[in-house]
Order: structure tokens, then sequence, then C-alpha cells
């Protein structure tokens, strides 16, 4: 079984822009900003996943509504689980339970 998708300008720019997105939100200090841009990003990145599936299988609808689903689900896991040290701004992964407000650089510092 073979799939192949064409690659379209506009599925190619927003694969383009979801993948600048992670990049911004990994490497930029400004909470502000990372906070309406991370959203925005996993909304097209799963938007991108959905559509190259789509394109790629000839599904029922109840298979494209179950990797949907599945997409929604993982964008709410990654903003439960993404969070910003409060000193320096970073973006932090894998915390405890409580969401603690320093990242760890900046928790050994004090």
């Amino acid at each position: 079984m073979q799939f192949k998708v064409t690659p379209t300008p506009e599925l190619l720019v927003a694969f383009l822009a979801s993948i600048a997105g992670i990049a911004f939100v990994l490497l930029s200090r400004n909470v502000g900003v990372k906070r309406v841009v991370l959203p925005i990003t996993l909304v097209v990145f799963s938007g991108v996943w959905f559509e190259v599936f789509r394109r790629a299988t000839s599904s029922s609808g109840i298979i494209l509504a179950l990797v949907g689903a599945g997409l929604l689900a993982n964008a709410v896991w990654v903003m439960r689980r993404v969070s910003y040290c409060t000193t320096c701004g970073r973006t932090v992964q894998d915390q405890s339970a409580s969401k603690a407000s320093r990242c760890p650089g900046c928790s050994a510092a004090v």
C-alpha cells in the first residue's frame, strides 16, 4: 500500500508556519506573545496533519473524526504540559503537578 500526498503551496506554507511557531515558542523569552502563538501553532500543526491524512487515505467519516479527535486531544495535552518560567520566560515542559513557576536554571540560581 503506497500513500502519496501532492504538496500544494498552501499545505507547504501551513507546514512551515507551524514549524516556525514551534521554534518561536521554544526559543523566545516573550511569554505574552508565546501564550498567543502556541494555540495558533497547535491549530495549524493539527490542521496540516489532518489534511495530510485526509489526502493520503480514502477513509470514511468515522476514521477522519477519530483522527481529528486524536489531534485535538494532543493539542489539549500539549497546552496543559507547557508552562513558562516567570523569571526568564523559558518554555518548560514536564513540570511537576504543582506547575512550578520557575525553570530549573532559575530555581537553582536562587
